[in-house]
Order: structure tokens, then sequence, then C-alpha cells
């Protein structure tokens, strides 16, 4: 084996042992927070029927090779990192492994450890395979016919099994032997449903309180992760530590009552799209299965508004809010306030008279969020196209509109507009349609940055408010296409609930490029610099479609999308190949 060879493999395999024996709880909380995926740990399982584990699932590496081709050699056009690093690596890593079946890594937890994994390869040819794990740093040594123990870059064990080479910790034998666990039955929904990737999850209810005790160690490591950083005050510190601590909260409730999820995506290079299905359903009697009951119990004014044509975002939404939430939300809102008030202390632009306006504004918003929370439900919904050329200063238009519990109250914040920025320019009750009283806002200046890459400078808005609603149009022109929905709206006082309790379908470029209008520079300058080259004006490609729906207990979701959203992954895989092999 030469030395570059060796190098190149070591190094992977450190990547790869990072993911499968280290505790990564920091990524972990925003990884299943992002993508409401759940967890599971592990330990006598006497009292209850499954075991606690989310499996993630490649259908086989041969697909995923295919996929990943098509979208960083195809779409992101980066032939060169395929061919010398991705596609060497790779062939390197499948040395010994079956590329026709399918590959499970278990995520699994304890309340000593954390996070540990349990991964599944199928093995062709066990010589191969074996030389190819040393290779990778990792000394395997027999202990019996079947299994290995393993040390240096992995210490754990490995157990053949069924032609499948498992993975465990060394401190977690007992979940491959002597009884080695089913390979492909757990998983065959999955492949079933012939996704290229997808996860599984299956609990049961007497598994609830085993997996909530082994999260402690999870909390304790993210939250001993957050340091308090020079630049920022006490409560900006304790501030990002709340925000940590709502993410694991959410992680956890989503660990401990998912009764099942199943979830995969399907890359398809002949149509130039791919397709996400997410299935979920709540453990009867917790909270999130009875937060998904309430669905089709909801009802909404909004479904009178139409599609936009010509849209460049239409959706909407419908969902309750439980009580861990709302105090959640509201807790976070409070702890905010403060952190407004520093900001605008430290605004030299601003005199002390409108410092004095600013904050007011601030708490007056505050109360109204506090109030609005209490609702339990969201209901909401958004159309925007582009504006027509030549006849408006602005880029887009939209239109939104909110469900509310005291949407009079904003007119006072309205008011104080003016007060904290000359450039702020604000008519108060300037018309009337029905319930609905009309101010125009026009921004002159200081628009925030995404604000104005989508709607331009200045920034024109005419905010409608009644006591429980509150709509609003952006854009030089928009107030006809405001009135048109409000009419629509006080003209319909019949309440409906939708089929889709989330409906969703845009264009992402505009968004892409708003996104790199804010603080340039800073804040995932890598990620925001993909998302700008795949979402760039010379691709067309950009059409995204998201569905929810509550079908007997559980949640059916749907994602389309065209290729840039696949064109994004690529370019992340490329660059990290580029950074990394």
């Amino acid at each position: 084996m030469d030395c570059e060879r060796e190098t190149t493999m070591q190094y992977v395999m450190k990547t790869i042992v990072k993911w499968t024996s280290d505790c990564r709880p920091g990524l972990l909380a925003g990884l299943l927070a992002g993508l409401v995926l759940s967890v599971a740990p592990t330990g006598d399982l006497s009292a209850q029927e499954k075991e606690n584990r989310i499996s993630y699932v490649i259908s086989n590496a041969d697909g995923l090779l295919a996929d990943v081709e098509y979208m960083v050699k195809d779409l992101a056009g980066r032939t060169k990192t395929w061919n010398e690093l991705i596609k060497e690596n790779i062939d390197l890593f499948l040395d010994g492994v079956n590329r026709e079946e399918p590959v499970r890594i278990d995520m699994m937890f304890d309340e000593k450890n954390g996070e540990f994994y349990r991964p599944f390869f199928p093995v062709s040819d066990l010589r191969d395979f074996r030389n190819n794990v040393d290779a990778f740093g990792i000394t395997n040594k027999p202990r019996s016919r079947v299994l290995y123990t393993c040390t240096n870059a992995f210490d754990g064990f490995m157990l053949i099994h069924e032609d499948y080479g498992i993975f465990i910790p060394k401190d977690k034998l007992s979940l491959i032997d002597p009884d080695a666990p089913e390979i492909v039955d757990p998983i065959q929904p999955l492949l079933d449903a012939k996704y290229d990737a997808g996860v599984l999850i299956d609990h049961d209810a007497a598994g609830m309180e085993q997996r909530r005790s082994s999260l402690a160690e999870v909390r304790n490591q993210v939250l001993a992760g957050i340091k308090k950083k020079s630049t920022e005050s006490p409560e900006e510190f304790e501030y990002r530590k709340l925000l940590a601590l709502n993410r694991i909260l959410e992680f956890e409730t989503l660990y401990v009552e998912i009764e099942r999820l199943e979830a995969g995506w399907i890359t398809d290079p002949a149509k130039g799209s791919g397709v996400g299905t997410l299935n979920i359903s709540g453990i009867e009697g917790t909270v999130l299965a009875e937060t998904f009951s309430k669905i089709p119990e909801l009802k909404s004014r909004f479904h009178v508004v139409p599609p936009v044509k010509d849209f460049v975002a239409s959706g909407d939404m419908l969902y309750p809010i439980d009580a861990p939430h709302q105090d959640r939300f509201t807790s976070t809102i409070k702890a905010y306030q403060p952190i407004a008030d520093q900001k605008i202390d430290r605004k030299d632009d601003l005199n002390a008279d409108q410092k004095k306006a600013a904050k007011e504004a601030v708490d007056k918003t505050v109360k109204i969020l506090e109030k609005g929370i209490t609702m339990g439900v969201f209901d909401g919904f958004i159309e925007m196209r582009k504006a027509e050329p030549g006849k408006s200063e602005s880029l887009h238009e939209a239109v939104i509109g909110l469900r509310a519990t005291s949407g009079r109250e904003i007119d006072e914040v309205v008011k104080l507009l003016p007060k904290i920025r000359d450039s702020f320019k604000a008519k108060v009750d300037s018309e009337t349609v029905g319930d609905f009283h009309i101010h125009e806002i026009v921004l002159e200046s200081n628009v925030p940055p995404m604000i104005d890459s989508l709607f331009g400078t200045p920034c024109h808005i005419f905010l409608a408010t009644s006591e429980n609603m509150v709509l609003f149009s952006l854009g030089e022109k928009s107030l006809p296409w405001l009135k048109e929905t409000l009419e629509l709206v006080n003209n319909s006082t019949e309440e409906k609930t939708p089929e889709l309790f989330l409906e969703f379908k845009g264009h992402v470029g505009p968004f892409a490029k708003a996104l790199s209008a804010r603080k340039p520079n800073q804040d995932l300058v890598k990620f925001r610099d993909a998302v700008i080259e795949a979402f760039s004006e010379k691709f067309t490609d950009d059409y995204i479609e998201m569905t929810d729906e509550y079908v007997d207990g559980t949640i059916k979701g749907t994602l389309n999308a065209e290729p840039g959203l696949l064109r994004l992954l690529g370019i992340m895989v490329a660059n990290f190949a580029e950074e990394n092999l």
C-alpha cells in the first residue's frame, strides 16, 4: 500500500470515526431540529418490545455513487473534483464492500456517553474488507470465528453476520453478541419504497422514559459546549444558551414521543428532479400525538385567498402550537427584549429621543407577540410575485396575512416609526376596508439588507389591521392587490379546514440572493456562497414545492425539487472534498 493511499484513507476514517464514536450533540441537535428527526438510546430491552434507535439507510453504494456523480459532476460542474478526489476515494473506501446491497447505520444513545453508532456494511469479500478496515487505521484481530476486536482508530468490535460487517463501540458488545441484530428486515419498508436514502424510526410507549433519560448527557454536552464570547453581553450569552436549550428540548420531544417516522429521498437524473417523503406519527397520549390530532379541527378564513399567478412564492400554513412550544416561544421573546434594547443603545446614528421611541416600539411588539402566541395556532399565508417592469421601483410585490389576537395594537407601533428615524414615514389610517384600517409606511433608508434585496429601497409597506387579523403588502404598487385580498377576506366569514395544513411552492433564486445580502462575510459564509452559486441567475431550475397533510394520525409530507437544490448539495460535497481529501 502506498503512503498517499494510506494517508488519504486514514484521514477519511478519522472523519468517519468522529461520526461513529464521538458524541456530537451540538451538530446533532441542530440537524434533527431542522429535519424533524429523532434518535434512540439502548440498554435493557426487557421492558419494551422495540429497540430504541434511528436507522439511516443507503439503498446501495452504486446508487449513491451515481447520485453524487450527477450532483457534483453534471449539476455543479466540478468534473475534476469528482474524478480526482471523490470517485477515487470512494472506490478505495468500498474495497471489500458489496456495492449492490443496502448500507445501514443505527444512531443510538445512552446516559453515560450520549450518542454512538452501530454501522452495518455489506461484505463482498471478507479478506478485502478486513484489509480495507485495517488500511483506515483500524486494527482488527479475531476474537472468535466471526467476532473481531478493533483498536487504534476505533475501539470496539466488528461482527461478521449474514455477509455484513457490524461495528459497535467497546462497551456496547451486548448489542451485537451473542445475539446478532436483524439486519435487513427492520429497514425493509425503506427498501420497498425504493428510496435512494432513507431514515426509519419505530418506537413504542414502553421505551419512552428510557429514551428521555438517555438524553441527559446529550443535553449536558450541548449546554457545556456554549462558551461566552468576549464581544457579547451576559444577556446575549444567556440568550444563545436559551436557543440551544430550546433546540435540545425540541429534539427530546421528538425522540421520546415519535411512534414511527419514515423519511426518504429519490433522485431522478432523467427527470432532473428530486422527491422527498416524510411520514410521522406520535405515540398515543403524548403532546406530539395530541398536537397532530388537533390539525383536522382547525379552520381558517384565509382559504378565500387565491394563489397568485407567475409566483415567486405561494403558500399557507395552519398548525396548532402546543403549550410547551408556547412557553418556549414566550421565554425566547422575553429574553431577546433586553438584547434589542442594548443594540438600540449602540446605535450611534440615533439620538436619545429616537432610542426611547425604538425601545417603546420593541416593548409594544413583544407584548403583541406574547398575546398572539396564546392563540395556540399559527394561521397565515404568503403570496409573492415579480413587480411589473417599468411600473414600479420595487423588485417584487407580496401580500402576507396572519391571524392575530390584538391586531389593532400594532397601530401604536406604526405611530412610533417616524419618531425612530426621519427616513421612516408613516400615514396612519389612510383608509379602511371593512374592519381593516390601512396604514402606509415608507422606509426611505436603513432598509434591512434582505428586504432591500427583495423589495428595494425605498421600501413601501401597506399594513392593514383588525382585531383578529393583520395583513400587509410590500411593494410600491402593491396596495390595490392588498385591498383586493382584504375584500375577499372581509366578505367571507366562513372558516374552512384545508386539505393540506402546509403548502408552499416557490423559486429559491431571489431568496438566495437576499441571503447573500445579509451580513456579508459573516455567519455561515461557505454555506451562503454555495447557495449563491447553486441558485445564481444563470440557472432557472430553482423551483421547490412542499406539502403536508394529516391522515389518520399521521403527518404525510412531500418535497419536490428541481435540480437547483441538488446542485447545492453537489457544490457542498465538492467543497468538502477539495478542502479535506
